[in-house]
């Protein structure tokens, strides 16, 4: 397969929510909404495609969850839709109308195909459909889908049961499961290239996939069940720590720790392996891959880039009192997602006098529920546009 066919996507945590500094750190969902939510920021080397031109949101509405492809990326609303942009080269970006009463709950995205999670337990797959890609099994009786995730062509579901079915291509094994040992479930997935992550009840990470064998000695240990054929499982990274979030890239992984802290394995030629020290109490709370890069949520709110040219992936400058509470990464970009703070902080008002692009990072909905109360009078004049603003 060219190069240039096989890149990245965005993984998919399920079951978490954000978690400050605290002695075990829940990782951040991937994909999943986040509430109450706020404004979708995406930087990257380039916009070719127009992937990281984030649509505006209507009025009262917020994002809830981005995902990111190739060279498209998706993000969620409050209202429960999903909305897609970049490049369309199989329908990556058309999503399907939703039935009456149903909404869309969490997103994905691979290669050339999308995944929605629909509030009904079933999930819709969009986009290029070379190996079944965006056809999820039929479910068991009394069971729904809780959780997706895309890799180059093939993808993972995350049952109800705790139970993870791959569909696509399985060249590389990527889609052949590992059982469970009794008593333990599967609580996250994450698809990469040729291989897969999934995260067992018990914090241990297991790799599935990459057939052909591209990993490093010493990260993880292959066993093989004997069965015929052979079912063979890769358990990697710490076997002593427990994990709670998980990444798949192009040739790295990522798995955040429970105390905070990050473990990446696989390929590191351009540094996304290099994960950046952190300040005293601060801990990472979310993890992503992309293709050459990574990206990791601080539970102060922060967002850091490591890996292939930094100088053309800084992360955009947030206003006074926002912060970051989601994040994504894709091909050769990212995505986030941030609250409003915004003068909230400073306890002002928000003046009707702030152009449309300010208040937009800054939804009715967010300045209803985060109360700005009386505060000092705001100096004139005003000009909040002259501040850093997201590119």
């Amino acid at each position: 397969m060219p190069l240039w066919r096989r890149y990245v996507t965005v993984l998919v945590t399920v079951g978490a929510t954000l978690a400050a500094a605290t002695s075990t750190v829940v990782a951040a969902p991937i994909g999943v909404p986040i509430s109450p939510g706020g404004s979708a920021i995406a930087w990257g080397e380039s916009n070719s495609y127009r992937q990281l031109d984030v649509p505006e949101l209507p009025d009262g509405l917020t994002y809830t969850a981005v995902a990111a492809g190739q060279e498209h990326s998706l993000a969620l609303r409050s209202d429960g839709q999903v909305v897609a942009f970049g490049r369309n080269l199989g329908g990556e970006t058309n999503v399907p109308a939703l039935p009456p009463g149903i909404t869309y709950t969490a997103v994905a995205g691979g290669s050339y195909h999308s995944l929605a999670l629909r509030s009904d337990g079933q999930v819709v797959g969009f986009g290029r459909d070379e190996f079944g890609e965006t056809i999820a099994p039929l479910l068991p009786a009394g069971s729904r889908y809780t959780a997706v995730a895309a890799g180059q062509q093939h993808s993972l579901a995350l049952r109800s049961d705790g139970q993870v079915v791959g569909f696509g291509d399985n060249g590389s094994e990527q889609t052949d499961v590992p059982s469970l040992p009794t008593g333990l479930t599967y609580t996250a997935i994450a698809a990469g290239t040729e291989y897969s992550l999934a995260l067992r009840s018990d914090g241990k990470v297991i790799l599935f996939g990459a057939g052909r064998g591209t990993l490093p000695p010493g990260v993880c240990e292959r066993t093989c069940a004997p069965e015929n054929p052979p079912v063979c499982t890769w358990l990697c990274i710490d076997f002593t720590r427990t994990y709670t979030g998980i990444a798949a890239g192009f040739g790295h992984a990522l798995a955040l720790r429970v105390d905070g802290r990050i473990v990446g394995f696989g390929a590191n030629a351009e540094g996304q392996l290099d994960v950046p020290s952190l300040p005293v109490g601060v801990v990472y709370t979310a993890v992503a891959a992309g293709i050459f890069h990574s990206v990791a949520l601080r539970s102060d709110g922060q967002v850091v880039y490591f890996g292939r040219f930094p100088d053309n992936n800084v992360v955009p400058a947030l206003l006074p009192g926002a912060q970051y509470v989601a994040i994504a990464a894709g091909h050769q970009h990212s995505l986030a997602i941030s609250t409003c703070g915004l003068l909230c902080d400073l306890g002002r008002d928000i003046p009707e006098t702030i152009p449309d692009f300010f208040r937009r990072l800054c939804p009715d909905l967010l300045r209803d529920q985060w109360p700005c109360g009386p505060g000092p009078l705001l100096p004139s004049p005003f000009r909040p546009w002259e501040l850093p603003r997201p590119s």
